[in-house]
């Protein structure tokens, strides 16, 4: 069970997703690989564990709150 937790706090600590995103981004330029992206994290939206601070959204069915943010739901819907 220690082990498990161990492992569960690892899992939800963002930091260490962010650094293997960066090492990822680091290899593929080293590489000369440009058919890829990686995402840079944003520094004051990753922590140590799920639910610190992360950002509010919606849910994706919900239209009518993200049409009162002033977003285009048909745009939205196309690019995904």
């Amino acid at each position: 069970m220690e082990l498990f937790a161990e492992t569960i706090a690892e899992e939800l600590d963002f930091r260490l997703e962010a650094e293997n995103m960066l090492d990822v981004a680091r290899s593929l330029v080293e590489l000369g690989q440009k058919a890829y992206v990686v995402p840079r994290p944003h520094p004051d939206l990753v922590t140590a564990g799920a639910g610190h601070g992360a950002p509010a959204g919606f849910a994706f069915d919900d239209a009518v709150g993200i049409r009162a943010a002033g977003l285009d739901t048909a745009a939205l819907v196309g690019r995904g």
